[in-house]
């Protein structure tokens, strides 16, 4: 019988290295999609210890001019660079994951782009016609290669996150990042969370109070409560706006979305949980006697939601 025809399918992955002077004192060298898969290996070590092994870099690209960053030797103990001698030019790890954020510092070895490749590096060597010269080494990493590093949020992993968690929710205007901004300690540990894409900062729940109490104490600036704000000194704390985006520019409000409308479109209710059956008080009134406030379940904003005249406060900063 006949075979069937097999249609081999290949993959192109291009990469290009450039070194170019710059004027007379200048050399500029970058690599696209650098491909180290030449450089030799680093021998096998058997390391029972909690401290990561650190190889001296041999990758072509990295090394290169380094004398222009020579100052002092590593310590072999605590990896820091002493006076004289030559110094290790060390860059961050490419690939492997050990930790959510970018990080590479010498003190704990967490030298890596978490889930990351790194696209595109650009090393620019200032030689001076003198004794001495000037050395600056850049990295650019396109957006790209951030685009998937962070997980989508989730409500019950952000409640036990560590300050500096970033998540992603996808919105209907693009994915926004959140970040845990603050955690307190205590019996109960408190967070701030951060919308990145607005700048607004989000505090714990501070508890069931009146919209008349809430104004008249100024709660949200109140010391009480300094440990569900995270105590973040440079944040400005405020009672959040909360009007229907029909309303902006009308009846005295601003023309421009009010918080609660900018962090529901911005998936508040992805990041936070315990939201589900509560109503958020806000600072706007409509003046017919009532507040409006935020539904924590289905997102919305509506007046009337005093109920018993206490509803959930959250305070907003900048």
């Amino acid at each position: 019988m006949p075979q069937r025809a097999r249609i081999a399918r290949i993959a192109v992955r291009l990469g290009a290295d450039l070194k170019a002077p710059v004027g007379r004192s200048a050399t500029l060298q970058a690599t696209v999609l650098p491909d180290f898969g030449q450089v030799e290996a680093d021998p096998a070590v058997l390391n029972l210890t909690t401290i990561e092994t650190i190889f001296d870099e041999k990758r072509p690209f990295f090394v290169d001019s380094r004398r222009m960053f020579e100052g002092g030797s590593i310590n072999a103990d605590t990896r820091y660079s002493t006076p004289g001698g030559p110094a290790r030019w060390r860059s961050c790890r490419v690939g492997a994951q050990r930790s959510n954020t970018l990080n590479c510092s010498h003190s704990d070895g967490d030298e890596t782009f978490n889930k990351r490749r790194i696209y595109m590096v650009v090393n620019a060597f200032m030689k001076g016609a003198s004794l001495w010269g000037i050395g600056v080494c850049c990295l650019l990493v396109p957006w790209f290669a951030f685009a998937d590093t962070s997980a989508a949020c989730d409500p019950q992993t952000v409640e036990k996150a560590e300050s500096g968690y970033t998540c992603v929710v996808k919105t209907k205007n693009g994915p926004v990042s959140w970040r845990v901004e603050a955690v307190s300690q205590g019996s109960r540990r408190f967070r701030v969370v951060k919308d990145l894409r607005s700048g607004l900062y989000v505090s714990d729940d501070l508890g069931k109070h009146s919209h008349g109490s809430t104004t008249k104490q100024k709660l949200c600036n109140s010391p009480e409560y300094s440990n569900q704000r995270g105590n973040l000194a440079s944040v400005a704390w405020r009672l959040p706006s909360g009007y229907p985006r029909s309303m902006n520019g009308k009846n005295g409000f601003p023309n421009r979305d009010s918080d609660f409308v900018v962090l529901e479109d911005d998936g508040i209710r992805q990041v936070i949980s315990g939201l589900a059956n509560k109503w958020f008080v806000s600072s706007s009134d409509p003046g017919d006697g009532f507040s409006y406030g935020y539904d924590g379940e289905f997102g919305g904003i509506d007046t009337g939601c005093d109920g018993n005249g206490n509803v959930s406060l959250r305070c907003v900063g900048q």
